[in-house]
C-alpha cells in the first residue's frame, strides 16, 4: 500500500486503499471473472490485521453472495 510520510495523511491513504480493495470482488464479477477464495482470504487477513472486525464480517457476507464456502 502507498503511504504518505505525513502522520494523518498516511491514515487517509490507508483507508482509501482498504476501500479500493473491498471493491475488487465486484469488479472481478463485472469482468465476468468470479473472485477467488484466495482473494477473499487476502481481504479478510488485511482487515483483521488492521483491527477492522466489521469489515471482516462484510467480506464474509460477500463470500456468501459469490457462493464461496469457507
Amino acid at each position: 500500500m502507498l503511504r504518505s510520510t505525513l502522520g494523518f495523511g498516511s491514515f487517509v491513504t490507508d483507508e482509501a486503499d482498504i476501500r479500493a480493495a473491498d471493491q475488487v470482488p465486484e469488479l472481478m464479477n463485472m469482468e465476468r471473472k468470479p473472485p477467488t477464495e484466495k482473494q477473499f482470504e487476502i481481504l479478510i487477513r488485511m482487515h483483521s490485521d488492521a483491527g477492522k472486525g466489521l469489515r471482516v464480517y462484510y467480506v464474509y457476507e460477500k463470500m456468501k453472495k459469490f457462493r464461496i464456502k469457507r
